[in-house]
């Protein structure tokens, strides 16, 4: 790795806010060693502060009333102090956080407190040794279902995606092999419920492993790793649940109506991403108690799995397709791509943008 290339990783290394000695660690891996000496010079000399400047209260409360606005106050000052710094390049203190949002919501602080997970005991003996895959579904009903995989060993979220299904066993198939090729390597054990989408993925993994005991079937519900981490996500979009929900009441949107389904989800699909985004950021950085960050978890250590030969994944490739269209049909994409031409509208920022263009849609299509 050049000069160049190091002064473009370490500012992003920076704001994720990782300790110094994880900034060393990740900068190992990409094959770059500098001592704690070095990366304090680096990083005097981009004119980097790792922890920022203190901003007064007034200007913290901003930012985070802006966020409760557009992703709702489901968060706790933990993970609003990392998308504060991710998302917006604020830094400031846990404590300064936590203090604000008591004062701007109690009600939500409260509910928060009162929220308390049994914990079971997990054993793995390293990275990629098993990882855990399955489907989130309290926004399917809107248009967007959710999709996902977590590392068992370092919690960390492998991906996290939303495309038109997550029942497409091909779709499913397409979001392993593309993750196996990135990573270059494959789990020793892969893990997930008995819904059929889940049946190209399981297919592939056998193949490449030769054994069809390296994928293993059961209950979503003992899923651990997975489900664990669905409990935790469910504050990052229970703000787009109570939004839809809203729009139901009202009358704007019908479940299962072709037309609204799809416009919504042309309309609001970037902001959902941008959320799930977000969120995997938040979560492959943040620390987890007698644990450690599961970014440095899972690429510090020896991987469990192995590097599969380019021909294997060449043989698998047919399990798998790559998700091109917004809302399932490529007749309803190319018509709103029409309508936002004609109309001169523009991909929406914010959620009160995203309901307007939801409504012109609904309202030029009828």
């Amino acid at each position: 790795m050049g000069d160049h290339e190091l002064d473009t990783l370490l500012p992003v290394l920076a704001q994720q806010g990782y300790p110094y000695k994880d900034i060393i660690t990740l900068l190992d891996v990409c094959g770059h060693t500098v001592s704690e000496r070095q990366l304090h010079r680096h990083l005097r000399r981009l004119g980097i502060r790792r922890n920022g400047l203190s901003l007064p209260d007034a200007t913290v409360a901003n930012y985070i009333a802006e966020e409760i606005q557009l992703h709702g106050n489901y968060k706790g000052y933990r993970q609003m102090t990392a998308v504060l710094r991710q998302r917006y390049g604020v830094s400031c203190t846990r404590q300064q956080v936590q203090v604000l949002l008591n004062r701007e919501d109690p009600v939500a602080s409260q509910a928060r407190r009162c929220n308390r997970l049994k914990r079971r005991e997990y054993h793995s003996m390293g990275p990629s040794e098993l990882w855990h895959m399955d489907g989130y579904d309290k926004l399917k009903p809107f248009g967007f279902p959710i999709h996902g995989c977590v590392d068992g060993f370092s919690r960390k979220i492998l991906w996290l995606k939303s495309d038109y299904t997550n029942n497409d066993p091909k779709v499913i198939g397409g979001y392993y092999l593309h993750c196996v090729k990135d990573l270059r390597h494959a789990p020793k054990l892969l893990r997930t419920d008995c819904g059929t989408e889940n049946g190209n993925a399981a297919a592939m993994q056998s193949y490449i492993f030769q054994d069809e005991s390296a994928h293993r079937y059961g209950k979503s519900t003992s899923n651990q790793r997975i489900e664990a981490l669905w409990s935790k996500f469910r504050p990052a979009v229970q703000g787009w649940i109570d939004f839809f929900k809203a729009l139901s009441q009202n009358g704007a949107f019908t479940s299962g109506n072709t037309l609204q389904t799809s416009a919504l989800r042309w309309a609001f699909q970037g902001l959902i991403r941008e959320t799930l985004d977000s969120f995997t950021t938040y979560w492959n950085t943040h620390h987890i108690a007698n644990a450690g960050i599961p970014d440095i978890m899972f690429h510090a250590n020896p991987k469990c799995g192995i590097q599969p030969d380019n021909d294997v994944l060449t043989d698998v490739e047919h399990y798998c397709t790559t998700v091109s269209s917004t809302t399932g049909d490529s007749d309803i994409d190319d018509y709103f791509r029409y309508v936002m031409g004609e109309l001169n509208l523009e991909a929406p920022q914010t959620k009160t943008e995203a309901l307007a263009l939801y409504h012109r849609l609904v309202d030029v299509a009828q």
